[in-house]
């Protein structure tokens, strides 16, 4: 009888389900098909590059740059001013600033002839007694300096009334 026990737990030791049960996960162990090596990829525990092959680092996602809109338009005769920031292209901003000029009370022909629009920049109003100034540059300070210089020019007591800046954001 113990010998037909014998061949029996033989048989059963050497079966894939106590063997698999004894195999680390991903190591291979003395022909056990349940034991299979990850395979040979980057990020592997057991990754060896080929002779002449250069791994590869995963890569990392790209940062852009987003472009802003805005701009600013005025009817001087009636004192009204509308403005538009952070749009995402030229005609957005300008329609936007037209649309809040009117929407003031300011006529269409006049918001329209005193507009200025800026891209990843800075717009400014500088308003004198008898005189505006619009101006974009790419800093408030180079925009308010252009519109304060145009509007001495032609008009006393001119100060900055409004300026705003529309830049570009940086997407990660």
């Amino acid at each position: 009888m113990r010998l037909l026990l014998l061949p029996a737990l033989l048989l059963l030791l050497s079966s894939g389900e106590v063997l698999a049960q004894n195999c680390p996960s991903g190591i291979p162990s003395a022909g056990n098909p349940q034991c299979v090596p990850p395979p040979n990829v980057p990020g592997s525990p057991l990754y060896r590059p080929t002779p002449g092959q250069t791994p590869q680092a995963p890569r990392a996602p790209q940062s852009r740059w987003l472009s802003q809109w805005g701009a600013i338009s005025v009817d001087a005769p009636l004192s009204k001013m509308g403005v538009a920031e952070g749009k995402s292209n030229r005609r957005d901003a300008e329609r936007a600033a037209l649309a809040a000029c009117r929407a003031k009370g300011g006529g269409a022909a006049e918001c329209k002839k005193n507009l200025v629009v800026f891209g990843n920049s800075c717009g400014v109003v500088a308003w004198g007694e008898s005189y505006v100034s619009l101006r974009s540059d790419g800093t408030r300070e180079l925009a308010a300096q252009g519109a304060m210089s145009e509007c001495s020019e032609h008009s006393a007591d001119c100060r900055v009334y409004y300026s705003s800046c529309s830049l570009p954001l940086l997407i990660q």
